[in-house]
């Protein structure tokens, strides 16, 4: 969807037969614009002042905005693709850094499937830390290697190589003192 059919779909605009694009009054229609303004940057907002018609307005957005979407689009993509853990104490981060590109994305109309996260989750794992579990997950059949399953998974490993990064610390504090 594009956001002029979003705001159609709404009842928010309407088209002419010039193609001009007409408000619709009402409650909701001053609330979306309430809330559109309160959004919008006040330098943006000062830009679209002289605009005689809502089309010239559309169109000013479209330049303002339509490239930067692509530009974010290649960002969000670039850091998903390059999400990396040092250690066990980075993994839930990065898994919940990945659901959140991931959304934001899809948003953007992006199609990020379990199979994609599932993907980039296992290449930010350290290695090291989490050499078994990888080893294991690869035996399971394409079937149960599914997203929430391998979230789970990489959960507990986790819970187990914190606690035990834990221990060691303190081992090494009690044997050798701060």
């Amino acid at each position: 969807y594009t956001m002029k059919e979003h705001l159609t779909t709404a009842g928010l605009i309407k088209f002419t037969k010039e193609g001009d694009i007409e408000p619709c009054n009402g409650a909701k229609a001053q609330e979306t614009k309430s809330m559109l303004l309160s959004s919008i940057a006040s330098s943006e907002i000062e830009k679209i002042l002289h605009c005689k018609t809502a089309a010239e307005i559309w169109s000013h957005f479209e330049t303002a905005y339509g490239a930067k979407t692509e530009h974010v689009r290649l960002e969000l993509l670039t850091e998903l693709n390059s999400l990396k853990c040092s250690s066990p104490t980075e993994v839930m981060s990065a898994v919940n850094r990945a659901m959140t590109i991931s959304g934001k994305l899809k948003g953007l109309g992006v199609n990020v499937d379990g199979l994609m996260l599932t993907s980039v989750i296992i290449n930010a794992l350290p290695n090291k830390s989490y050499e078994m579990f990888l080893e294991t997950w690869s035996m399971l059949t394409i079937e149960e290697q599914t997203l929430n399953r391998l979230v789970s998974k990489v959960l507990e490993k986790t819970k187990v190589l914190v606690a035990l990064e834990e221990s060691e610390s303190a081992m090494v504090t009690y044997l050798w003192g701060s």
